[in-house]
C-alpha cells in the first residue's frame, strides 16, 4: 500500500484503497485475498468489487484479480505495475480507452464499451486514459 502511495500521489482513506487524487481510486485485495473489496473508514467491508457502470478498471492480476484502479474520469491515469493483468470497460455504449507507453505513443485502443480481457500484459503500459 505504501509503495503505491508514494507512486500515485493519492490520500489514502481507508484500509486498502488510495484517492487518486479525486479522479478514480486504486483499491487492494485484504491480505490473503485474491479480489479487491472495499473496506470503509468504520471497517465494513463489501463483497468482491466488480467494475461499476461508466468506468473503466484495471486489474493488477489476470482474471480480475489483485489491485483495481477504478477509473471515471477523462485523465491519463499512471498503471504502477507491469504484471499480467486485465481490464473491464464498463463505461457508456461504445466508449473506448486508449493505452499509452512512457514516450506517450499509442499502444492500443479498446473495442467499445462494455469490453474486457482477462489476461493483459501491463509491461509496456504507462498510462490509460478511458475515453
Amino acid at each position: 500500500m505504501d509503495a503505491h502511495l508514494a507512486r500515485s500521489g493519492g490520500t489514502q482513506i481507508s484500509i486498502n484503497t488510495i484517492e487518486l487524487a479525486g479522479v478514480g481510486e486504486l483499491i487492494e485485495p485484504l491480505p490473503g485475498e485474491l479480489y479487491a473489496r472495499r473496506v470503509s473508514a468504520s471497517g465494513d467491508v463489501s463483497t468482491m468489487l466488480s467494475c461499476l457502470y461508466l468506468y473503466f478498471c484495471a486489474f493488477s492480476g489476470s482474471y480480475y484479480t489483485g489491485s483495481v484502479i477504478d477509473m471515471y474520469n477523462c485523465s491519463p491515469y499512471s498503471i504502477p505495475w507491469s504484471s499480467s493483468g486485465s481490464w473491464k470497460n464498463n463505461q457508456s455504449s461504445g466508449t473506448r480507452a486508449k493505452f499509452y507507453n512512457s514516450s506517450g505513443g499509442l499502444l492500443f485502443t479498446t473495442p467499445g464499451a462494455s469490453s474486457e480481457d482477462a489476461v493483459y500484459s501491463w509491461s509496456p503500459v504507462y498510462n490509460v486514459v478511458p475515453c
